[in-house]
Formats: structure tokens, sequence, C-alpha cells
């Protein structure tokens, strides 16, 4: 780009515009180093609203803040937790939209109850989870569980794809080599099996709801694998081989009333999980008792 005024002379204009063009390339560094300076900016305060709403939702959890009682002012808040009041007002924000808190003009942020609490919410549940309460949601999420893969194995037997197809038949043959010897190995490829199901469903609803719960449906698989022992694994490893072979001759029915049996089985090693804990913690390994608020 030439400088505007060239009328100056050749020599003149060249560097004129050798000038122009430098100037113009630091008010865009610049631009671009400010860019960068608020884009850091925003990130370290988003970095902090997320670890204040794990940290107040974490006291409100394991009842430092208890339902049906308010939360510090903002000043109280920010004094407390060692931040700014914009983070706080932030972080209130956050709290309402997933119903652990409102806010009532004049008297202040209000603690709801648990039953307007959002667990949909991945911070919200796993907060939930870490501080103990396996248990409260145990029964909740196979009874959600059982309805969600009843459905996507009935559409999955209608819809899925030949590569699917192929993908849930060489994850079945992995599970028929690791369900005896291996049970983590085999809790994996049992986690993979029903995803690629779910996958095949072609319903971006059930995935989504799927995706929302994959830590603890992965959790309560793995503990229902420990508390079942080799006769469970073999029992889910046989409503496994009927499912594939339903699926795979794309029989919605079959395929619906295997996953129905399957979830039955699941039901019953979920009530042996929290009778196990329930009596003796101690048999319960350490990662799995964690979830139960145990230490062992």
């Amino acid at each position: 780009m030439l400088h505007p005024h060239c009328a100056l002379g050749v020599r003149s204009c060249s560097i004129n515009s050798l000038i122009y063009m430098l100037g113009n390339s630091v008010v865009a560094r610049g631009k671009s180093l400010r860019l960068k300076e608020k884009q850091a900016s925003a990130e370290i305060v988003a970095s902090k609203i997320d670890t204040l709403v794990s940290a107040i939702s974490r006291d409100v959890v394991t009842g430092v803040y208890e339902p049906g009682t308010y939360l510090p002012s903002e000043n109280g808040i920010a004094r407390a937790y060692g931040v700014s009041r914009t983070v706080v007002r932030e972080t209130i924000r956050r709290l309402t939209t997933i119903g652990l808190a409102e806010t009532r003009r004049g008297l202040g942020t209000y603690v709801n109850p648990p039953a307007a609490w959002n667990l949909l919410d991945p911070l919200l549940l796993k907060t939930y989870i870490d501080s103990g309460h396996m248990p409260d949601i145990s029964q909740e999420l196979v009874e959600l569980r059982t309805a969600v893969e009843i459905e996507s194995a009935r559409l999955a037997a209608a819809r899925m794809t030949i590569r699917q197809k192929l993908a849930l038949q060489q994850t079945l043959a992995h599970m028929e080599m690791t369900y005896e010897q291996d049970p983590e190995r085999f809790a994996e490829a049992d986690i993979t099996f029903h995803e690629i199901i779910i996958e095949g469903a072609e319903n971006r609803f059930l995935s989504q709801i799927v995706r929302y719960l994959k830590q603890p449906l992965i959790q309560a698989r793995r503990l229902t694998s420990f508390t079942g022992g080799l006769t469970g694994r073999s029992e889910a490893q046989e409503w496994h081989r009927r499912l594939y072979a339903a699926i795979d001759e794309g029989d919605p029915n079959r395929a619906s009333e295997a996953m129905r049996g399957h979830m039955e089985q699941l039901a019953e090693l979920t009530n042996q999980a929290l009778l196990l804990n329930s009596s003796s913690s101690a048999r319960l390994p350490s990662g799995f008792a964690g979830l139960f608020g145990v230490k062992v």
C-alpha cells in the first residue's frame, strides 16, 4: 500500500510508504497483543468462576450452607473465597442456572432444596458424587438408564449401520476374552458396547443424556462388575450376546427385550452393591468406597 501523499517524488514516496507500512504493522501488532491480553484475562476470570462454582456447590452439597438458608453476601463470599465481586456475581448466576440457589430481591441468595438441583449439570453431578452421595442417586440412575437403553436398543436394531454392527461385533469379541479374568477391561468394553448401541440409535437427545451422565455410569458399571463377580459378568455377557444377535438381525422387539433383561440384572446388582456398602464398607475396594463417602 502506498502512502497517500506521493507527489513529493519517487524516493520520498518510497520512504514515506515504508514508514506508513511499518506504522500500520506496529498498530496491528499492538491490537493483536491487546486482544491476546483480554483473552488471557477472560480465561483467568472464567477459571476463577468455575473454581468458585465448584467450591460453593461442594459446600452446599456437604451441608456447610444448608437448603432453606441464605448464602453470605457478595462481600462475604468474596472475602471467604478470596475472589473479586465480579467473580462472585457471575458465580451466583451460574448457581441459579443449575438450580442450586435463587436470588431473592432484598433478602439475598437462597439455597434451594435438593429437588430443584439440576443433576444433569456435569460440574454439579461430579461434586454431588465426589461428596459421597452416590447411594442417593444410584437407583435413579438405573431407572434412567433402563428407560434410555431399552429404547436405544430398539432403535439401533432398526437403524444401525453395517460399520456400527461390525464395531459392536468386535467389542463383543473383546468382552468374550476378558469377562472371566479381567473385570476392569471387561467393564471398559461393556461401556463401549453400550455407547455403540446409543450411537446406532441415531437420536441426538438420547446421546446427549448419556454424554452428560457418562462418568457416573462408568463408575456404576465398574461397581456392578465387581459386585456381581464372575457369575454376574457371565450373565451380563449372555445378555450382550442376545443383544448383538437381535440388533444384527434387525429385530427391534428382541433387542428391546434383551436390553430389558440386562437392565433388570443391573438393577439387582446395584441393590446388592448398596447392601454391601451399608453392611460392610470394608469389602468394597477403596476406589468404589469413595463413591459412597466411605473411607476404607
